[in-house]
């Protein structure tokens, strides 16, 4: 017969950690995102090739990409058990 595996209702404090680094992660990068839409939309136009738009860009994919790692991260946690 196949037993169900109890995940358990109390998360360790490794868990409770990485969740609150992944919720300061997504609103970073939905602030970066936002930045970044801001700073290439500025007056009506399409603001291409200057540093601000270029380092927005950087931090918009740095931010999301750092937040996808911690996500796998977190989700990996109930797999290993």
């Amino acid at each position: 017969m196949l037993r169900k595996r109890k995940i358990p209702l109390i998360p360790t404090l490794i868990e409770t950690i990485s969740w609150t680094v992944c919720l300061l992660l997504l609103v970073i990068m939905l602030t970066s995102l936002t930045g970044l839409i801001v700073l290439h939309m500025e007056f009506d136009r399409v603001a291409i090739g200057s540093s601000n738009s270029s380092l927005a860009i950087i931090a918009a994919a740095l931010s999301t990409t750092l937040w996808w790692k911690c996500m796998k991260q977190c989700l990996s946690f109930h797999c290993d058990k």
